[in-house]
């Protein structure tokens, strides 16, 4: 996970990488999901 903004901005660029944990998570999931069993 990176950091796009520092400083002023941290507290919305906390929520904005939270939102992203939360998408990458489940893109992840529904990713993994469509793989066939090996």
């Amino acid at each position: 996970m990176f950091l796009e903004e520092t400083g002023d901005s941290s507290q919305e660029t906390d929520k904005n990488i939270k939102k992203r944990g939360l998408f990458c998570l489940s893109y992840n999931i529904r990713y993994q999901a469509s793989l066939p069993d090996t």
